[in-house]
């Protein structure tokens, strides 16, 4: 768990300093660091990838929407969502599950 937690942080972290200042969330969502976390997941037991970012997007609540689609296949959010209310979707998506 220690070694897919500090990963995830490090590879996180990057990608908000890398990104913080792009205008196109496409370009975003298509860094390295992010597409890592992305990855991170064949490495993730017991839903510890998704719990990760769900942690995350709590406390910095940021664009994992489309990360956590790949990862888990599914998508809570509604089109008309707007990005607090995404947020909460998902938010309420791990709590269901146990995963937060």
């Amino acid at each position: 768990m220690f070694l897919l937690k500090s990963q995830f942080h490090e590879q996180a972290e990057r990608w908000k300093d890398e990104t913080g200042s792009l205008s196109s969330l496409t370009k975003a969502l298509s860094h390295p660091s992010y597409l890592r976390i992305i990855g991170l997941a064949r490495d993730s037991v017991d839903y510890r990838i998704e719990r990760l970012i769900l942690r995350e997007m709590q406390a910095e609540p940021d664009y994992w929407f489309a990360a956590l689609t790949a990862i888990t296949g599914e998508n809570p959010v509604k089109p008309k969502h707007d990005f607090d209310e995404a947020v909460n979707a998902w938010v309420v998506w791990g709590r269901e599950r146990g995963t937060i």
